[in-house]
């Protein structure tokens, strides 16, 4: 089973960065700027593709990625599914051994949803009930459209992650909503905080940070009471509530660039994070990954400014790797798929 050779490579590369040398085992990919949606908690906003790389283009960045060793690849955006090579793309990095997984907002016909089966991992996006789903995606029938296509991925004999955004708004009662439409379908349900644009750190203030502490305790305290209440409903909060619980991802040790690499739509790397691009770099990964200005930002990982109160899940997920309780959590989202 591919899960299982790749998980002993992972754990061959972790102790290889423990020793000091970085490597890429998690790729962060937004392989589109391209969104169909305006949720009201993301900032990407554009609805004309600007720069997206070439199929070509994309197929030397696996090729690159493998050369490096990367093991874990997720395909984000914008909106994946609008990028029609998306299942070309999928199968290049399957047949490079690596694990995929794809985040999307289930609205892609069931044509395009048929296509995506060779990922390991699929989630779909649902961040409550109809209405306050619809109304926070600013997407009239988009809930309809995400319980279609979870729909027919079950059918299909895949096992979605639902994915949901906690921010302000949300309510206790509205978690249970979710919980039973997850378990309707006999899937789980991940929980995730409503992080902050990094790269606005100019406007932020103190009182912008202390409404995310805020936000991380009555995250945790909803989390810690669901998934007592939902033991077999509710994914694995840890390493994540151990983030949260810290403060934020600066203040649990942001090990993002050891181990992680993250790449914007144009094939440019995104210097430290994607959360947070500093500087955006276009040229041979290897170089960029293991140069002069890679050492200079990996410096800065969690201490810029802006990394207070971090909360992106898969810049945090990428550092919990390098733990040993990382390493279940991560991959018991993955064996569940399989």
């Amino acid at each position: 089973m591919k899960s299982v050779k790749t998980l002993i490579e992972i754990l061959a590369g972790i102790n290889t960065i423990r020793l000091g040398r970085p490597i890429p085992l998690y790729c962060e990919w937004e392989v589109t700027s391209l969104c169909n949606m305006r949720c009201d908690f993301c900032s990407t906003r554009r609805e004309v593709v600007s720069g997206d790389l070439s199929t070509e283009g994309a197929y030397s960045i696996i090729d690159e990625l493998q050369s490096l060793k990367t093991k874990i690849i997720h395909f984000s955006g914008g909106e994946p599914t609008l990028r029609k090579d998306l299942p070309d793309l999928l199968r290049r990095a399957d047949k490079a051994k690596m694990m995929t997984s794809l985040t999307t907002n289930g609205s892609s016909d069931i044509s395009m949803t048929k296509e995506l089966l060779v990922a390991d991992l699929i989630s779909v996006s649902l961040d409550g009930p109809e209405q306050f789903h619809d109304q926070s995606r600013n997407f009239p029938g988009a809930f309809k459209r995400a319980l279609n296509n979870i729909e027919f991925l079950r059918k299909s004999g895949k096992k979605p992650l639902i994915t949901a955004v906690y921010m302000e708004k949300t309510s206790f009662s509205l978690l249970e909503e979710l919980v039973k439409i997850a378990k309707s379908f006999k899937l789980q349900l991940l929980l995730t905080v409503c992080a902050r644009n990094l790269n606005d750190f100019n406007n932020q203030s103190s009182d912008d940070y202390d409404r995310t502490i805020s936000l991380f305790k009555d995250y945790k305290r909803d989390i810690v009471n669901l998934k007592k209440k939902y033991p077999k409903t509710v994914a694995n909060p840890n390493p994540y509530l151990s983030v949260l619980s810290a403060g934020g991802l600066d203040s649990f040790g942001c090990r993002a660039m050891d181990i992680a690499l993250s790449i914007k739509a144009d094939g440019s790397i995104s210097f430290p994070c994607n959360g947070l691009s500093l500087h955006l770099f276009q040229g041979n990964i290897r170089q960029a990954y293991y140069g002069p200005m890679s050492e200079k930002f990996r410096q800065l990982q969690g201490k810029h400014k802006s990394c207070r109160a971090c909360a992106i899940r898969c810049m945090a997920s990428a550092s919990a790797l390098l733990r040993f309780r990382g390493i279940l959590s991560v991959f018991d989202s993955y064996i569940r798929s399989l």
